[in-house]
């Protein structure tokens, strides 16, 4: 029906271009346009231009050229004030970037994206302003029948179109691979994916129950032991990366390969940003890419080379010399269909295997900027196998951009890592491109002096794409939306150490959290949340200093606590559970709580004791409430479940910063019903709690909230309304 509608709404559009009428006036417009606008504390100033956007539209529509999807995607996602005024100063740029970008969301989304883009372009063309002078210029200056006949004919190739089936070929040495499970870096996964883990370093398989948890059930994990062979020619286990474990997979699964297969590493975002995987993992989960036989992921180009060692692999795997350049992107990761690995026979894929499975000694060694020097050090056969992966899989020597790659699908077509470099006009060098200054006037002398002559200008430093990130705890305060379920937005703010820097802006951080919120429901969206900005932090926090441990809580009074009723009869596992809630966070009491509950009635009764005297004022109000009127009359609402940084330490001793929150850490608990303070209800509340992201026990603080009325297990500060009393009056219905 949606297609329907789209070939509907295409048919209008056509209608509307050819129904414009000649007139006799010139229409002019301006060339640049520069904006500038804030949101919040973060403002933007940027700039466009008319003419060059135009002049890249006709050489993407005439001849497959670089399209402008970057220009597009800033156009249409502008403040729609501004998006009206440059379409009353250039409507031809405005519109042709809306038709651009519904073909882009042919490939990735449902139908409806791209009819609902393509009737925005044709509502700006109804508008009034643009009268029949700006119709004409957008019909016949821009290449508007051009746009919508590329939609017409991208949507009547994709119709009818079936998902597809995944791979993901992970090499893991120790990585954390909960990438996988984290709906803010992965939107989606195929309905039938198969992620095959190759282990190269011999570590731990435990992880891979508690992975298979997480992942949802569509998703197959396969766990496989690759064990290092010896390099001949050292004596020393050879250090292979990705080589053993991506060629051993096309070996054992040539027969039983999926659609379409994902060679990753167990941290790709290093070398690949998400963002590029998710349009990949879309189309797949789609069917959209059906024809798509290779796309390399990496981000940064490789610089090419020549040398004997590299035309010496090159001519072994493929049984003839290199006749020109390789030309490719860095760090071996890209998706390959089942057709195109199954051009190339079986024993070619074996022959390979052989090259760096360390039963040839390694002849070359490594050596440039980026030299590392260790026992075993990395296989040179592997090294150059970098350079050549994609001629493996059926592409020629010199892979172009994937910006100018016209056999790619469009949404894969993003212009790669830019480079910052200072304008032509306004910088030191605009004297010597206008031609007052000259080379020849710099003194050729001096200039090769300066050249010759060494000076320090600090260590260099190697950075991945990913590089720089390092986690800062960072202090997270939500002001909470009033009802329940959680459907507005939580308004998040995150408080860094003294000395850490994030380096991305506070607008991407509210993205992630709308992220978070449209991946979940209800109370649960709170903890996913707090699960996000803890990602988005560890991926942009810079240079954190050491963590700060929490101060010691202050000693409390034991006059205090009289309003507490700790007879003997009170010192039971309720009243513990109930100082659990209260001090929820903090590992040392929550431990000596834990060995409490294991002594009998008269230790428990002297330990509680002192525990009670540890309680801030804070801490005593939310245990024993408060008995005077007018505290009664000041109650405060109690607030939907709230998550701190967890700091927790788990059974087995690990202190860290680990979380978990989605199903199936998110569950019911059977034994003892909890009833909620407010409407009453028995046996409602869901109970959480915090798993170690290093031996995956359970331990640490623990959270809840009532799904029917959505208050807090910890309750509102009525009159005698804290955990203690309410522990004592719970005693004694069952009594």
């Amino acid at each position: 029906m949606v297609q329907e509608d789209l070939n509907k709404l295409l048919l209008s559009f056509l209608f509307l271009a050819f129904q414009v009428l000649p007139v006799d006036a010139q229409a002019t417009y301006p060339s640049e346009f520069r904006m500038d606008w804030c949101v919040g504390d973060d403002c933007f100033d940027q700039s466009i231009s008319c003419a060059h956007f135009q002049l890249r539209l006709h050489s993407y529509y005439a001849e497959g050229s670089r399209p402008p999807l970057r220009e597009a995607f800033f156009l249409v996602t502008l403040p729609p004030v501004y998006q009206r005024e440059l379409l009353l100063g250039c409507p031809g740029m405005m519109v042709l970037a809306h038709l651009l970008l519904a073909e882009v969301r042919l490939y990735t989304h449902d139908p409806s994206e791209a009819a609902t883009l393509s009737a925005r372009a044709q509502a700006m063309m109804e508008l009034p302003e643009i009268t029949a002078v700006h119709l004409e210029n957008i019909k016949y200056a821009w290449p508007l029948q051009l746009a919508m006949q590329r939609i017409a004919n991208t949507s009547l190739m994709l119709d009818g179109r079936r998902p597809m089936t995944v791979d993901i070929v992970l090499p893991r040495c120790g990585e954390d691979l909960s990438w996988l499970a984290n709906g803010s870096l992965l939107q989606l996964l195929p309905a039938r994916t198969r992620v095959f883990v190759y282990e190269k370093c011999g570590g731990d398989a435990s992880f891979v129950g508690y992975l298979s948890m997480r992942l949802e059930s569509h998703i197959q994990l396969i766990h496989t032991q690759l064990d290092d062979a010896v390099d001949p020619a050292t004596g020393l286990a050879a250090r292979r990366d990705e080589c053993t474990a991506y060629l051993s997979h096309v070996v054992r699964e040539y027969d039983n390969l999926g659609d379409m297969t994902l060679f990753l590493h167990g941290d790709p975002s290093d070398h690949t940003p998400f963002g590029l995987l998710n349009i990949l993992l879309r189309g797949i989960s789609l069917g959209t890419f059906a024809g798509l036989d290779f796309v390399h992921l990496g981000s940064p180009r490789l610089v090419a080379t020549y040398n004997p060692c590299q035309n010496d692999i090159y001519e072994r795997a493929f049984n003839h010399p290199l006749q020109g350049r390789l030309f490719t992107y860095c760090c071996s990761q890209f998706a390959v269909s089942k057709r195109r690995i199954q051009q190339r026979p079986l024993e070619e894929y074996a022959k390979m295997l052989q090259l760096v499975d360390g039963s040839v000694a390694d002849v070359c060694e490594r050596i440039g900027p980026s030299y590392e020097k260790y026992a075993g050090q990395r296989l040179s056969h592997c090294f150059f196998l970098e350079f050549m992966w994609h001629v493996v899989f059926g592409e020629p020597d010199e892979l172009p951009l994937r910006a100018d790659e016209p056999k790619l699908p469009l949404p894969l077509r993003l212009k790669d890592s830019d480079e910052s470099l200072p304008s032509l006009w306004k910088s030191y060098m605009s004297p010597v491109v206008g031609g007052y200054a000259t080379f020849q006037r710099q003194n050729f002398e001096s200039w090769l002096h300066q050249v010759r002559t060494h000076t320090d200008l600090g260590r260099a430093v190697q950075k991945n794409f990913g590089d720089g990130c390092r986690f800062a705890e960072a202090v997270l305060e939500f002001a909470l939306p009033d009802e329940y379920p959680a459907t507005a937005q939580p308004v998040v703010t995150a408080t860094l150490p003294e000395g850490a820097t994030v380096g991305a802006s506070e607008e991407d951080l509210v993205s992630v959290v709308e992220a978070a919120l449209a991946d979940t429901v209800g109370n649960v969206a709170l903890f996913s949340v707090a699960e996000a900005v803890r990602d988005w932090l560890r991926e942009h926090c810079r240079l954190p200093p050491e963590a700060i441990e929490p101060e010691a809580v202050k000693q409390q009074d034991c006059e205090e606590m009289d309003d507490v009723e700790v007879d003997s009869s009170d010192l039971d596992e309720e009243l513990i559970e109930a100082l659990q809630e209260v001090l929820a966070g903090d590992k040392d009491r929550l431990r000596e709580l834990r060995r409490i509950k294991n002594l009998d009635t008269a230790q428990q009764h002297q330990a509680l004791r002192q525990v009670l005297k540890t309680l801030s004022a804070e801490e005593r109000e939310a245990l024993v409430g408060s008995d005077s009127e007018s505290d009664s009359a000041k109650e405060e609402p109690a607030r939907m479940v709230q998550l701190a940084p967890a700091q927790i330490e788990c059974p087995a001793g690990h202190e860290l910063g680990a979380f978990s929150s989605r199903p199936p850490d998110y569950r019911k608990f059977d034994g003892d019903l909890y009833t909620c303070d407010v409407c009453g209800r028995d046996g409602e509340y869901r109970y959480g709690v915090y798993h170690c992201a290093k031996c995956f026990q359970q331990g640490g603080r623990q959270f809840d909230a009532c799904p029917s009325c959505g208050i807090s297990a910890r309750g509102s500060k009525g009159g005698r309304g804290g955990k203690a009393n309410k522990a004592s009056k719970s005693k004694q219905r069952k009594r």
